[in-house]
């Protein structure tokens, strides 16, 4: 008890030099416990369902140029709809298998209410494969096309409260689509590689066949202890060649396999998400242990002004196992009020925590990640207390009558270089971040999504299309229209592209259907031939990019050419256009084809170029529309706020980077306060007696600066290597990317150094000017 009264003293007594360890903690516990928690987050992908560790996803292998020495092939997470549910028939230890399609966010009324809903389709196999909790109803209602089954929340929005089994909602706002719901869920939780609060009987749109339409994810449900292994390598190829003519794929030079891959794994396989968990446990942990070390560091400058107390309290009796638990304690105190400070922190933050990771507090902080959380803090406490608890048990009692002088500044100088190489690593890091981010953001595309707009439609007739383009273009502040399939930030359908002669497959073909406005509106680059028609006729006049004619080794004068789409039409070559992004960055480039729209599509996206983006303007469009198209739901979006969504994972990396390493550079830059005051405080004597010599103010700046240098270059140097090394592997994310120049690793160091310089100056000008007799008396 005796131990703790006096370090509570110790802490109130001392209480300036305890704020700056509790304010540092408190920075380094925030930054350190939000990264940590959201790996752990990522980790847990799909563990809450029941027996995950049984449960797979069906992955395709489609191998392009079987047979030569140019055979590629590509790992994708779609099949075709039979793939799934025909295991568990054929294939011994496979429990249940289900198909299902992903349709993304859409909206739906209830009554005149509107209410965007992320869905998917599936069977009655669903929740057997999958066992997402059924609150109500049945699985079996899935059988009946029309019929969906409601999230927990998404039904007590919609109905406030109320049964909503036998209720009815539409598909649009005409209410010409009617949806029965015939059960409820529970709440799919953050940490799920499926997003939806809504489910669509997947009877009206299924395609029960083994070749063609591989848009579909299968999953499979095993027994506890099966052999995945022999299943892939035996089971599933037997099961294909049943249901495939896989000699005639063989023929035409490619391949459809598939393997059974843990759902466990699929988020934490992904290329993208390996890296940026690999970089966030690095920075994270740098954070954790600079703060740590800065502790120690502060820790070990007070040993000349406690090192007579710690003697006098082994004088009077303590052991130094007493002296040893009463430093420790002090440390857990302090990181406990830091825990309090911290917990305020992310509470008032929490909006800036959602933005920044993409997960909610609520999942964030809680089951595992909340253990992962409590681990770190002991690990904080190790790190923090035990070496300076074990420096202060170690003095000797003889301490009591002398001034004590710890000579080991090895500790600290070894303590500051690893800050220093810290922040060095993380700010430079932020550099070719911000640098990538740029190129992504000002990268061409193809297209000049700037001023355009778009709104997904039902299907309405081309009489009805040119009345809409007609009345629209009226408007000044509108400059072109076009009606198309597919939004080009999204991605178009795809079919394989098949070399005429060899009748092996190249590539997946992308088409769009669009009118002859298409190329004028979005700024796509016709270098040569022809416009399209704004219909369809046979053979197609189709629109191809470069990367069409580069993989089939035409050159550039194909216009004229007939092509036969797998499973689509004949295509004429009509015009050539310059590449363009379809989709994201992060996706190659891909062959495309153009061909005007067919008279009836079960929906459409209008895109308009406005001449200028303004408030006025898009309240404009948006109204107009609704006056001229009653029966749909008018929800204009931007191509760039469109756009910016694929860049949004990147985006929220880069602010996390960011805000770590302004965190890291203040702990940095306090652990050198730190160190400067305690040389200062070492070398007073030292300092006094040079400037009565005749040093100048300016020749004791120059010292203490020196002894920062040799500590801080070294330090730097290092934190640049492990930059390299680490900004090298994360742009292998990026098929385009910045060139690692040199100049960014000098000026990061070069910067750094001229921030750690400026702080050790202000810090040591009063002293440098100070009359040297002061400092000699007090000696």
């Amino acid at each position: 008890m005796k131990q703790l009264f006096y370090t509570v003293s110790y802490l109130k007594n001392a209480w300036g030099n305890n704020l700056i360890k509790i304010f540092t903690l408190t920075l380094g516990l925030t930054i350190g416990l939000v990264l940590f928690a959201r790996i752990a987050f990522d980790l847990s992908y799909d563990k809450f369902l029941p027996e995950a560790e049984n449960i797979y996803q069906v992955q395709t292998v489609y191998t392009t140029g079987v047979g030569s020495a140019e055979a590629k092939s590509n790992d994708y997470s779609f099949t075709f709809q039979p793939v799934a549910p025909t295991m568990p028939l054929e294939i011994p230890g496979a429990i249940a298998g289900t198909s299902l399609l992903e349709s993304g966010e859409r909206v739906i009324f209830n009554g005149e209410d509107r209410y965007s809903v992320k869905t998917i389709y599936a069977d009655t196999m669903f929740f057997k494969t999958l066992p997402y909790k059924i609150l109500s109803g049945s699985e079996m209602g899935l059988k009946t096309g029309g019929n969906v089954f409601l999230s927990e929340s998404l039904a007590k929005r919609i109905f406030k409260g109320e049964d909503p089994i036998g209720k009815t909602l539409f598909n649009d706002k005409a209410h010409k689509e009617t949806l029965t719901v015939v059960g409820t869920f529970e709440n799919v939780p953050e940490n799920s590689h499926l997003d939806f609060n809504l489910i669509y009987s997947i009877a009206r749109n299924s395609r029960n066949s083994w070749d063609g339409g591989d848009g579909y994810r299968g999953y499979v449900r095993m027994q506890a202890g099966v052999d995945i292994n022999a299943i892939n390598e035996e089971a599933i190829p037997e099961m294909l060649a049943r249901h495939m003519d896989r000699e005639s794929m063989k023929k035409g030079g490619y391949a459809f396999d598939c393997y059974l891959k843990p759902i466990t794994t699929l988020h934490t396989d992904n290329k993208e998400t390996k890296l940026t968990l690999l970089v966030l446990s690095l920075l994270a942990t740098l954070i954790l242990v600079a703060v740590s070390l800065n502790y120690v560091m502060m820790s070990i400058s007070s040993l000349a002004t406690r090192a007579r107390t710690m003697a006098i309290y082994k004088s009077n009796g303590a052991s130094t196992g007493n002296i040893f638990m009463m430093n420790l304690s002090e440390t857990v105190i302090l990181i406990l009020l830091s825990l309090v400070c911290t917990a305020l922190l992310v509470l008032v933050s929490g909006d800036l925590i959602t933005e920044l990771t993409g997960v909610t507090l609520g999942s964030l902080f809680s089951g595992r990640q909340l253990l992962v959380s409590l681990g770190l803090v002991f690990l904080v406490v190790l790190l923090s207390g035990v070496v300076p608890a074990r420096i202060f048990s170690a003095i000797p009692v003889t301490q009591a009558f002398r001034f004590y002088n710890y000579s080991k500044r090895g500790w600290k100088q070894g303590l500051l270089g690893v800050q220093i190489a810290c922040a060095a690593f993380m700010l430079t890091f932020l550099a070719i971040i911000l640098f990538q981010y740029n190129k992504i953001l000002n990268k061409d595309l193809g297209y000049h999504p700037d001023n355009i707009v778009y709104c997904d439609l039902d299907s309405i007739p081309s009489e009805r299309q040119q009345m809409v383009r007609t009345e629209l273009m009226r408007s000044p502040e509108i400059e072109n229209i076009t009606f198309a399939s597919y939004l080009i930030c999204n991605f178009f359908s795809g079919t394989p592209l098949i070399d005429p002669e060899t009748q092996e497959a190249l590539a997946t073909l992308r088409f769009q259907f669009a009118d002859s406005s298409y190329v004028s509106t979005l700024g796509l680059n016709l270098v040569q031939g022809s416009n399209i028609p704004s219909f369809m006729a046979e053979p197609t006049p189709a629109l191809v990019n470069r990367k069409f004619l580069e993989l089939l080794r035409w050159d550039d004068n194909a216009i004229g050419k007939v092509y036969k789409c797998k499973g689509l039409f004949d295509i004429v070559i009509a015009g050539v256009l310059d590449d363009f992004i379809v989709g994201s960055i992060f996706v190659p480039q891909t062959p495309v084809i153009i061909v005007g729209i067919g008279s009836d599509w079960n929906s459409l996206s209008i895109n308009v170029r406005l001449r200028e983006m303004s408030p006025e303007s898009f309240s404009m469009l948006e109204n107009r529309l609704r006056e001229l198209l009653p029966e749909q739901d008018i929800v204009l979006t931007t191509y760039r706020d469109k756009i910016h969504e694929s860049y949004r994972d990147t985006e929220r990396f880069r602010n996390s980077v960011a805000v770590a390493a302004v965190f890291m550079l203040l702990i940095t830059l306090m652990g050198l306060v730190g160190y400067v005051s305690d040389e200062i405080r070492r070398r007073s004597k030292e300092i006094a007696i040079r400037k009565v010599n005749g040093a100048t103010a300016v020749d004791v700046l120059k010292l203490l600066l020196h002894n920062i240098i040799v500590i801080g270059t070294p330090a730097v140097i290092i934190g640049l290597i492990g930059t390299y090394l680490a900004g090298d592997k994360w742009l292998e994310n990026f098929p385009e990317k910045i060139s690692l120049n040199v100049f960014i690793f000098i000026l990061g160091g070069l910067a750094l150094l001229i921030v750690i310089g400026f702080c050790v100056v202000l810090r040591s000008w009063y002293v440098a000017n100070e009359n040297p007799v002061k400092s000699i008396k007090s000696e």
